[in-house]
């Protein structure tokens, strides 16, 4: 089974540099055109099954990629980006002026109103051993539409790494990494695709 992991649209959030968390920041306009053109990347492949966040700013692009087919979309509230708690709406500075003596580098230790790195593994590796047992034996090919956050602790899970707040990946808003599953595990085959963006600046 391929599994193409997609992060969302841009947002406005994501141009602040504010945290989202949870909030349901709606994409904006370039968001949109990205969420367009993933949808006329992947227009040929025979995709089976789009599981997308409950929040809209997933939906709405996992939304283009199913508005002109009968492909069906599936929210799951597993696939929702890290619950931050306090840190939500504020930049990174703001968040690291007040947040030195948190010790988040420990995973069970979680975001002050939110969850830990600990919490996050175990909710999405829920969903992906689900996709590996149940879906592997159904679908050939599905698109995931999540979260930067939420993306690498996929990721992580797929690939065993030990738990942390941030791995060493990065997600550009609507871009493609592929995934696939295997009787003897999962393997990657990219990372971070935006070729479908090149000629959208930002």
């Amino acid at each position: 089974m391929l599994v193409y992991l997609i992060r969302h649209g841009q947002t406005q959030y994501n141009i602040d540099g504010r945290v989202q968390g949870w909030l349901d920041v709606p994409l904006n306009d370039q968001g949109r055109e990205q969420a367009r053109r993933l949808a006329l990347r992947l227009s040929a492949e025979p995709i089976d099954m789009v599981f997308t966040s409950p929040l809209s700013r997933a939906v709405d692009t996992a939304r283009a990629l199913t508005a002109h087919s009968n492909l069906r979309m599936v929210v799951d509230d597993r696939l929702r980006e890290y619950n931050m708690g306090d840190w939500t709406g504020k930049t990174g500075d703001e968040i690291a002026a007040g947040s030195a003596e948190l010790g988040l580098d420990d995973p069970l230790i979680p975001i002050p109103g939110g969850e830990s790195a600990m919490d996050m593994r175990n909710r999405v590796s829920a969903f992906v051993k689900e996709l590996a047992q149940r879906h592997s034996k159904i679908f050939s090919r599905v698109v995931v539409v999540s979260h930067g956050g939420t993306l690498g602790a996929v990721i992580g899970s797929m690939l065993a790494m030990p738990v942390l707040r941030r791995h060493p990946f990065t997600f550009g808003n609507g871009s493609i990494t592929e995934v696939v599953w295997h009787s003897n595990g999962w393997r990657m085959q990219t990372l971070n695709d935006r070729q479908h963006m090149h000629s959208i600046v930002g």
